[in-house]
Formats: C-alpha cells, structure tokens, sequence
C-alpha cells in the first residue's frame, strides 16, 4: 500500500536556519505527538535525532552533505537519506523511522483524486474561460471553445447545488449554534459536547457565525483540516477563518474574535499541563474560546480543569493552579506506583463540578440525532501457541526472555507490561529494536472468522502492523480508499484512526489489541457510527487465552488508569 507522503509530518534544511548560523547546537520540535530533539555539527557535517516511540528510544544518524550550488556561487546543503542514501532537502517522520520520501511506497495525496474533485479543488485558482474574442459557435456549430464553456458552466451549476445541499443544517444543529452563541456572548465561553458523527464541526462554525466573529482560528488534528476547510466554504459564512492543527499552534500570530479547539479533551492532563495546554492558553488569552469534544472528560473529570484553563473566562479562573483547585474539587487519594506512594487525582467531585459548568456544556447525543445504529460489543478468545505461553512465564518470573537470538526485558514495571502486551499478540520489539512476530494465532483466527465480511483493523504495536500486514496483502490505512472499496482491509494503529476517520462501510471493527486508554475504547468504535447506517455495528475485541487483553479490557470499561500495578495487584486476587 502507498503511504500518502503529504500527510506525514516532515523536517526541511530551512527549518533548520538558526541552528546553521550556530554551526552546532540542539533544538526540539513536536509532530503527531511525539517529540523529537535535534543535536546539530556543521563541523562534522552530521545532524541526530533523538525520540521515543512505542516505548523505546530511538534515534536516527542523519549525514549532511555540501554540494556547489548550480548557479556558481556558494555551497548547498542537503541531507542524505539513511535508507536510499539519495540526497535530499526534506526528511519524513512516520513515529518509526526518518528519511527521504524514496524510503516510502509513496505517492501525493493530489495523486489520489479523481478529476472532479480535482476540477472543484482548483476551481477557486482558475479564471473564468470565456474570452473577449472567442466564439462559442461557428456557423451554427459549437466549437471547441464553446464546449469547454459548457463544460465549465456545467460543473459550476453541480457546485453550486452541493453547496445549497451541504448549507442546508439540521434543526438541531442550528438550535444549538444560536445556544452556543448566546453562551459565548454571556459567559465568554462555551462547550459543546456533541457526540460522534452529529456534525460538531460545521455547528461550530455556524455558532461563530451568530456570534459575529469576524476573524476566527480553528484548531484541530492536521487530518480534520480539509474537512473543516470544506464545511467553511458549504457554509459560507461572513467572518475569516484560519485553521491550525496542534502540532502548528505555536506558530499562530493572527489577531482573533474567537478560538474554536476541536477534540478539546486532548488539553486535559493533570496535574501539570501539557506543553501544547500552555501554547494554547497563549493564543486564548482575553479571548472567548468554544470547545468541541465528543468525550469531554473521557477518563476522569479533572481532566475539565486544564481545558478551561486556557481560557480567560474560565469559571475557575481564581484557582491558579490544578492542585489548588484539586483541593476543593478532587478526592485525592494515595497509590503505590514503581514502589513510591503518589496522589492520585482521578477521583473527582462531579456534582461540585457541573454545577460550576452547567451554564457552559451543550450536550447532544447520537440517539438525540436520530442515529439508529446500535453498537454490539464482542469478545472473543483466541487460543495461541504454546511458546506464547511460555515467553509470557518466563518475561514474569525472569524479566528477562530470549526469542529467535534476541533479547527481550522487562527490568521495570513499565517496561514489563509493555512488553507483556505485546506478547500476547504474538509479536514483540526486542532490545535493539527488532520485530519478533512468532505467533500468528490471532491474525490467522480473524482471516478465518471474518471471512467474506469486510473489516476494519485496530492495532496498538508497529510490530502487530506487519503481522496484520503479511496475513492480509489487499490491506489498506487510507479510510477514503476502504469506504468505496469492497474487498480491502483498513488496518490502522488505533490513536491514528480514533478520530475523524469514518469507517461506516464496514461490516466489523476489531481491536486486534486494546490500547491502556479509555478514549481510544469509546472514540474508536464509533468510527462505525453514521446517520447513514441502520444495521447494527459490530465491535469485536481479541484476547489471547494467555496474555492481559481481557485484563484492560475490564479496566477500560470501569474507566480506571491501568498501570502495573493494577495488572499486578488483579494478577495475585485471581490466584
């Protein structure tokens, strides 16, 4: 499958001109949530990059060469690729590995458009055909010139009618946007918590129209941007809209009337705030903020404080910090992590909680919609080699398990779970960074259970990918591509597809490995949720028979943190 490189973050040699005119030095930078940190020597003419990924360090070696620039005067820089060795100005991250676009199956995301959407996506950068001189009949023939004008004519009236078919809201979504509106003129702020697929974004955008906002800022996941771009221009509002996904929040200079945060329970960690919190708390200052997110507090309530606090009028402005506020509003509890008593703030008061925020959420739900679409949940236990059993034995009693000449450890309780995650899979990344796949009872067993039935795949490890990858050779990770297809596989890692990616043609969703993380449960399965679809969604869950699967899987569902020690301490009740 090609990797649509235009959707991978990348690193260009000018984002790098400061460190050039230091010679060497170091630099940081976030994409697609991880961080990455840069360590630069002109001198030895060699850049590094430093990161971590699924739990492991990692860091690429990345080799500059200077070459004379083609116009005679002065030097170019490049980089050279570590995989093809081919110079290049622009390197891709994937999480996984950083090099040229030729180390990638790839192709532009233009490459993927048919011609109309093309035509329309152009449309806006193209002149009106007609000419001054030109005839569109000659002799009572249409010409040539004439048909083009037809063409174009034709096209544009196709436009126009999806633009009123598209501006068309529904009743409850204009009824929202006017409550919206009033909120953000009385309280400076407001939340709406509309569920998945009830059309969150273009209401948003409609509420700011009431608002009479006249420059707004939109900030989102880089995925969502063309979709937001897309309800802007349906709608057509009057106000001047810039959108921004996270990653680029930093780099926002405008003036604004309001700020839209889409998926705004991503600003929510606790006790501190995360790095992007505290870039976007800059951007709001004084101004009204309106939040989206289908799960506002997917975890733990206290997990509002820090969204609100981005924002100036935030109804616990008076409380300057998380653990001020934890003092009147969480039950602070104690817990044992690694060997060291920590305070647990999850616990938090709810009743106090929405009384202080009653006046700010708008809440609206699927069934409230009429979406019809019920969503069945399925376990389902795989029997898996007897090895597997025996790798998981040994990692638990030894820390430490050798698989095909290489090493695996679980010398710290976090490490350990990893790892033990991982193996019950049948897959495992080893010490030096190698992907072990020794069990394909679980990718073998969804070929066979799910056959003649079109499913979509969640996975959590890189390594579970190439598994999936090599049972199911017509997969596919472009949701575009597995909607309109009939006999493709989407495979994708959960966080990636968790959000904004619609995968209602399918007949199943499976969780080839459950994620620690309670959003990533209720966010992914409604990825099967639309207005359109009336049969039921199925949602299947895999479990070994001998790893932790079904153990997070009823941690998640009590929407509990699971860590080690809740692995553990539920280990020795059961024995």
């Amino acid at each position: 499958m090609k990797v649509i490189i235009d959707h991978n973050p990348h690193i260009a040699l000018s984002d790098l001109k400061e460190l050039f005119r230091l010679s060497e030095g170091s630099a940081s930078f976030t994409a697609n949530g991880v961080q990455y940190t840069i360590v630069f020597s002109l001198e030895k003419q060699i850049c590094v990059f430093l990161w971590e990924y699924n739990g492991k360090k990692k860091q690429e070696k990345i080799e500059l060469r200077k070459e004379p620039s083609n116009l005679g005067q002065g030097y170019v820089w490049y980089f050279v690729c570590p995989y093809t060795r081919r110079k290049c100005r622009k390197l891709f991250l994937d999480e996984n590995i950083i090099a040229s676009r030729y180390a990638f199956n790839h192709v532009y995301s233009v490459q993927m458009e048919n011609k109309q959407n093309i035509f329309f996506r152009k449309l806006g950068k193209l002149d009106d055909p007609r000419k001054k001189y030109g005839k569109p009949l000659y002799r009572g023939k249409i010409t040539l010139y004439g048909k083009k004008i037809q063409k174009y004519r034709k096209r544009q009236q196709i436009i126009n009618e999806n633009k009123e078919k598209s501006m068309k809201l529904r009743e409850y979504q204009n009824n929202i946007a006017i409550q919206a509106a009033n909120k953000l003129t009385a309280f400076g702020c407001c939340y709406l918590s509309m569920e998945c697929r009830t059309g969150k974004t273009l209401t948003a955008l409609y509420a700011a129209d009431k608002f009479n906002a006249k420059r707004v800022l939109f900030i989102t996941k880089l995925k969502a941007i063309p979709s937001v771009k897309n309800d802007y221009i349906a709608l057509q509002p009057s106000f001047k809209l810039e959108v921004v996904n996270f990653e680029s929040s930093h780099k926002v200079t405008g003036k604004y009337d309001l700020v839209i945060i889409d998926e705004a329970h991503s600003l929510g960690a606790y006790p501190k705030p995360s790095k992007r919190t505290q870039e976007i708390r800059t951007i709001c200052e004084g101004l009204p903020v309106l939040y989206l997110s289908g799960t506002p507090s997917p975890e733990s309530y206290s997990q509002l404080y820090h969204q609100f606090w981005v924002c100036s009028k935030s109804p616990w402005k008076s409380y300057k910090s998380f653990y001020k506020w934890a003092k009147e509003y969480v039950y602070t509890r104690q817990k044992r992590v690694n060997g060291y008593l920590i305070n647990d703030y999850s616990c938090a008061n709810k009743p106090k909680i929405d009384n202080d925020t009653r006046n700010l959420f708008i809440s609206y739900s699927q069934e409230q919609a009429g979406f019809e679409v019920n969503i069945n949940e399925h376990i389902l236990q795989v029997q898996m080699e007897d090895r597997t059993r025996e790798y998981i034995r040994r990692l638990q009693n030894d820390l430490v398990v050798d698989i095909s000449c290489y090493t695996v450890l679980g010398d710290s309780p976090a490490k350990l779970l990893t790892k033990l995650h991982q193996l019950s899979s049948g897959s495992v990344i080893s010490e030096n960074g190698e992907h072990l796949i020794f069990d394909s009872s679980k990718a073998d067993f969804v070929k066979s259970y799910f056959k003649d039935r079109k499913i979509a795949l969640f996975y959590v490890y890189q390594s579970e990918a190439e598994l999936l990858q090599s049972v199911f050779p017509n997969w596919t990770d472009s949701p575009e591509e597995f909607q309109v297809s009939s006999n493709k596989v989407f495979i994708s890692q959960v966080r990636r597809a968790r959000e904004g990616v619609r995968l209602d043609t399918a007949d199943a969703l499976i969780f080839f490995n459950l994620e620690f993380s309670y959003l990533s449960y209720e966010q992914g399965k409604n990825r099967l949720v639309s207005k359109e679809r009336t049969s039921p969604a199925d949602v299947y869950f895999l479990c070994s028979d001998c790893g932790i699967e079904s153990k997070i899987l009823e941690a998640v569902h009590g929407k509990e943190s699971f860590t080690a020690s809740y692995y553990f301490k539920r280990q020795n009740k059961s024995r």
